[in-house]
């Protein structure tokens, strides 16, 4: 009896002969089909690709099958004047290109022709009821009025532009700042805040506020009073972290808001954004219950016993790690008053941005 499945030495090599030999040349011929399809061609059947004695590994009806199944191509679409494939666009890409004019000056007028004019007019008649001079509290009026900055900006700047012991303020002195600052300012003049920039506000706020009348003696409260005001402020503002407050993150934040509030509150402690005096009064005492020695600066062991031991031994290594927010203390592995800052706020409010970034 003849056996009807004929045996070979290893089956496995003749399956891979037959599976190369169907792939090559099916390969062949979808390629074949697809460069037709490329070209706008019509489709031509198998049969038509297979001639001679070479034999096929499908069979007639399983390859009339699939080609049978294959749905019908849509036609080509002819190609829009707007796409950027077309010939048309390209040869007249040189013709419609326009360069768009400039649009932006970083050294151009800052304010309106007539909004300057108007501003100037302003000054003048304060100035012409005063010629001599405006003292302290008509310059300050007069810059509240026509500018509308807030008192203490206002004091600051009579003392910026007369000096500590400057009585009056010219009107020359003052519109000529006025146009080299504010109107038309130079290319050397940088163009955001830092610490040491608020000290003359926070100087003047000090010296006149009512609500700070009681600090008068106290120069070391002054001291760190006005710097926990000027942590808070980049805290909430500096979204960089930089310690530069630019022009954008002020006009986005509200610090001249809060500065207002502070023309209209005697009880300092009322204006919750950056200036109540109570606030600053709970970041130092626990800063200076941590600060054993009173050097100013927490180290691990004196930050595990914040707020009777609450930090685990984790967290206070992630802080110590400042992957987030590298310290300002010049002692390795020490934490600075102003580092302290920043952690209390982070802690006390988590809902923050800046808390989010310090944690997460």
């Amino acid at each position: 009896m003849v056996d009807p499945l004929p045996s070979y030495p290893c089956a496995k090599l003749k399956l891979d002969q037959f599976f190369l030999q169907w792939l090559s040349e099916h390969q062949d011929l979808v390629n074949n089909l697809l460069e037709e399809v490329q070209a706008g061609r019509p489709l031509r059947g198998p049969a038509s690709n297979v001639s001679g004695p070479s034999p096929s590994p499908l069979s007639p009806s399983t390859a009339h099958a699939i080609f049978a199944s294959t749905p019908p191509l849509s036609p080509s679409k002819p190609r829009s004047p707007r796409s950027p494939l077309s010939p048309h666009r390209k040869s007249s890409l040189g013709l419609t290109l326009k360069r768009l004019p400039q649009f932006y000056f970083p050294n151009a007028l800052q304010v309106s022709e007539a909004r300057a004019a108007e501003f100037a007019s302003r000054v003048r008649k304060h100035y012409e009821a005063q010629p001599s001079g405006l003292d302290l509290d008509q310059f300050t009026s007069m810059v509240n009025e026509a500018g509308d900055l807030p008192t203490t900006v206002g004091r600051a700047l009579f003392w910026r532009l007369g000096g500590p012991e400057a009585k009056t303020v010219q009107q020359d002195t003052f519109l000529s700042w006025w146009h080299a600052r504010c109107l038309l300012p130079a290319p050397t003049i940088k163009r955001y805040l830092t610490y040491e920039d608020f000290s003359p506000v926070l100087d003047m706020l000090l010296r006149h506020h009512p609500g700070l009348e009681f600090l008068a003696g106290t120069a070391e409260f002054q001291k760190k009073y006005a710097e926990t005001v000027v942590y808070r402020i980049f805290y909430t503002l500096n979204k960089s972290g930089n310690g530069r407050l630019t022009m954008r993150e002020l006009r986005r934040s509200d610090l001249v808001e809060a500065l207002e509030a502070l023309d209209q509150e005697d009880d300092i402690n009322k204006v919750l954004k950056y200036f109540s005096y109570e606030h600053f009064y709970v970041i130092y005492c626990k800063f200076w219950e941590l600060d054993t020695d009173h050097d100013f600066l927490v180290s691990r062991k004196d930050l595990a016993h914040y707020s009777q031991g609450a930090l685990s031994f984790q967290i206070v290594d992630r802080i110590f790690q400042q992957v987030a927010r590298r310290f300002t203390s010049s002692v390795p592995d020490m934490m600075s008053y102003e580092d302290f800052v920043w952690f209390i706020l982070s802690e006390e409010d988590k809902s923050s941005d800046t808390a989010l970034d310090y944690w997460f």
